[in-house]
């Protein structure tokens, strides 16, 4: 299956940078692989393989036991700059 990243996903080394909305840790199961959304810098987010991409962006979570869609996006070049660097430029 081929996926189509839109143009400001953050690639690297076959990973794409993926954010949880929340400000707290999220563990999430695509498939076999277990995804950790770690918190740096009041950021949730965690380094997703190309192929998980379409799971992550279908996880649903709220508070209080909702099922949203849209919990976890794309993050920014910001966010992964502040995440990376620990909240230093």
């Amino acid at each position: 299956m081929t996926v189509v990243l839109p143009e400001h996903a953050i690639v690297k080394n076959g990973l794409v940078a993926m954010r949880y909305r929340r400000q707290q840790r999220l563990i999430a199961k695509c498939g076999k692989r277990t995804h950790v959304f770690n918190m740096q810098a009041n950021i949730s987010m965690a380094w997703v393989p190309i192929e998980d991409v379409p799971c992550a962006l279908a996880l649903k979570g709220g508070c209080c036991g909702q099922k949203k869609k849209g919990i976890v996006i794309f993050a920014s070049e910001d966010a992964v700059r502040q995440w990376t660097n620990r909240g230093g430029r």
